[in-house]
């Protein structure tokens, strides 16, 4: 009899013990759940710049020529027009709002009939850039939304493309009455830039006449480094740096330090243009 107070406490002490260790399972299992729920919830809330993109961030996002990548896929015949025909179509539909139509387009780009077709096609089918003008059919097609959207964050990195004038640049192209000239500022692109043979021979490419590129450091314009200069702080004249200056204000934009300034020459304006522009995208990332 004097054993069973010993086994009553011992009872007790006993269950004490398990219901300690349920609790504790139980708080730990829901302090894990708590952990990882709280955990997943956090991941789910979009960080500030990352998820969540402003208009601004949009606006200067880098463009690339891989983005319009599936304007090439074809499982016949690949299109036979190329990245500078695409990007140019775009600035060219800028400049005509009420439309433009197949005709002009090849004129302009220096295209076929038939390639011309395959690239309003897919501008319009593919990438959504483009559609015909519902007040005239006729008039040809215009640029949408989307392709505002795209071409306002490419002008973020190519502001100015627009015809120069060949008395004013003597200074630095080719003196023939003959050439056409275009001028066309690239932002924050210097470090791509080497000699600026890769560039000239975009422009010749394309049946250009050339190109001569300028680096800005912040103060003057200058040649890139070349084996063939013995100083390779050769600026230009203070008369063509004011002209490039005005040019930039002219498209609300400014030149800033490791910008480059590309000089195109063509025997037609749209020849010169589209060597211009070629030769620029050698420096887009």
């Amino acid at each position: 009899m004097k054993s069973k107070p010993f086994l009553v406490i011992g009872s007790i002490i006993v269950a004490i013990i398990l219901l300690t260790a349920a609790c504790s399972a139980g708080f730990a299992a829901g302090s894990a759940f708590g952990a990882t729920a709280s955990s997943a919830a956090f991941q789910s809330i979009p960080f500030l710049g990352e998820a969540i993109t402003t208009e601004s961030e949009i606006q200067t996002q880098a463009v690339t020529p891989e983005e319009l990548d599936e304007l090439f896929e074809s499982s016949t015949i690949k299109p036979t027009f190329d990245y500078v025909h695409i990007i140019l179509a775009l600035y060219i539909f800028e400049k005509h709002p009420e439309g433009i139509g197949r005709y002009r387009l090849k004129e302009n780009l220096l295209i076929g009939s038939g390639t011309a077709r395959s690239l309003i096609n897919k501008l319009s089918e593919v990438a959504h850039f483009i559609e015909v003008s519902e007040n005239n059919k006729r008039r040809g097609h215009l640029l949408t939304d989307k392709g505002l959207k795209f071409l306002k964050k490419l002008k973020k990195k190519i502001p100015l493309l627009e015809e120069g004038n060949i008395k004013a640049l003597e200074e630095i192209t080719i003196q023939d009455k003959k050439l056409n000239s275009y001028i066309c500022l690239i932002k924050d692109c210097a470090k791509r830039l080497h000699s600026g043979i890769e560039q000239r021979d975009a422009a010749i490419k394309v049946n250009g006449s050339g190109a001569t590129c300028l680096i800005y450091d912040g103060k003057d314009l200058k040649y890139p480094n070349s084996p063939n200069l013995q100083n390779n702080e050769v600026k230009i004249g203070q008369n063509l740096q004011k002209y490039f200056k005005l040019k930039a204000t002219e498209h609300n934009t400014e030149l800033e330090e490791d910008d480059v300034v590309i000089v195109g020459l063509g025997n037609t304006s749209e020849r010169a243009r589209l060597a211009t522009l070629n030769s620029a995208l050698t420096l887009i990332e």
